[in-house]
């Protein structure tokens, strides 16, 4: 569920795990755009590196957690070289850089694609700072393409598990 400003503008993506971990983004012109018919023709929310989207949420933690994540997103057009390694959700202590002491689920290089799912596992790893859409804790590696769900277990998943979560977003989604 979402809120959205005049101009279509997402200012709140409610978090439906009963946690009341909302992303939101305060500022206007940061906010990324909601499509009704996006992604495969289903609702979603476009980021694009050149206007500096991206939600923030409360931090999951303060301490460091085991997460499994999951995201479904598409990217069919290559942002700009600086925002290689694009951020879809992420997370530090609020001082070092995600990839090395939080959560980095990012798309890897420059790589780009259509509708598709990504799965990131991260043992012991702060979750403070946490971000949609860029990089934590600076503002930077914007992500560009349509984001339609992220998923957030605090702990790692099992095989079953995975395969599940896997199938139910492919079939949600429409995904190949």
């Amino acid at each position: 569920t979402i809120e959205t400003d005049a101009e279509g503008k997402v200012s709140l993506w409610r978090d439906k795990s009963g946690k009341d971990r909302h992303a939101e983004q305060k500022q206007a012109v940061n906010r990324p755009q909601f499509v009704q018919e996006g992604l495969n023709g289903l609702p979603s929310l476009r980021f694009h590196e050149k206007d500096a989207t991206r939600l923030e949420l409360p931090d999951l933690s303060q301490e460091k957690i085991t997460a499994t994540i999951f995201a479904v997103f598409s990217n069919p057009k290559a942002g700009l070289e600086v925002n290689h390694d694009a951020r879809l959700f992420t997370a530090s202590d609020g001082k070092g850089y995600d990839y090395k002491v939080g959560l980095a689920a990012s798309i890897p290089g420059v790589q780009t694609g259509g509708p598709r799912q990504s799965m990131h596992v991260f043992k012991d790893r702060w979750a403070k700072q946490v971000r949609v859409g860029c990089f934590s804790p600076n503002v930077q590696t914007f992500f560009t393409g349509e984001l339609a769900e992220i998923l957030v277990f605090d702990r790692q998943l099992d095989a079953k598990e995975i395969t599940r979560i896997r199938a139910y977003l492919a079939s949600k989604w429409r995904l190949r």
